[in-house]
C-alpha cells in the first residue's frame, strides 16, 4: 500500500506513473532472483499450489456468501419496533 501512496504522490501524470512502475518492476524482480539464488531457495512444487488453491477458493466463496447476506440485510427496509 505504501508503494501506491508514494507512487501517486511523486508522479504528476498517469504516463509518468506507468513509466516509473515499468522501470522498477524488472529491477525488483532481478534483485529478488539474485537474493533467492544467494539464499539457495528452491521453487515450490506444483502440488503446493493445488493445495493452496483450496483454502483460497473457500475463502473467496465465504466472502461472497457473507457479502450477499450483508447487503441483502442492509437493503431490507427498516421497520421500527411497534411497541
Amino acid at each position: 500500500m505504501a508503494w501506491w501512496l508514494l507512487r501517486d504522490r511523486w508522479t504528476t501524470s498517469p504516463a509518468s506513473a506507468t513509466a516509473w512502475s515499468n522501470g522498477t518492476s524488472p529491477a525488483v524482480e532481478s534483485a529478488a532472483a539474485v537474493l533467492a539464488r544467494i539464499a539457495r531457495e528452491v521453487p515450490l512444487p506444483s502440488p503446493f499450489f493445488a493445495v493452496l488453491a483450496v483454502p483460497v477458493g473457500a475463502y473467496l466463496v465465504a466472502v461472497e456468501v457473507v457479502k450477499r447476506w450483508f447487503y441483502r440485510r442492509v437493503s431490507a427496509p427498516f421497520v421500527p419496533d411497534q411497541r
